[in-house]
């Protein structure tokens, strides 16, 4: 059985193709990426930040890096997923998890 939230289906905005459906509503920042049929999310510059009192630049870089690479692996996830789906696994364990 499937499962319908208040946003709809997740399955099936999942298999849109476009990860931003999923998160329809939301601001998120995306381009498009070189096929042009899946957005990516694009990390913010936040390097105004920096020199900011509170917050040393070393923390403020530190975290800085854990965000680009937090963006890069969900796009890899969604990148999978979408893939995952068009190739009718959305059953298996491994998408599951």
């Amino acid at each position: 059985m499937q499962r319908k939230g208040p946003r709809g289906n997740f399955r099936r905005r999942l298999a849109s193709g476009d990860p931003g459906t999923i998160f329809k509503g939301t601001k998120r920042s995306r381009r498009r990426d070189r096929e042009g049929d899946q957005m990516a999310y694009v990390a913010k510059d936040f390097a105004y930040l920096l020199g900011m009192s509170g917050f040393s630049d070393t923390l403020l870089k530190n975290h800085f890096t854990l965000y680009q690479g937090y963006v890069t692996n969900t796009n890899k996830v969604m990148e999978l997923l979408a893939g995952m789906v068009k190739d009718g696994k959305e059953g298996t364990p491994e998408f599951a998890d």
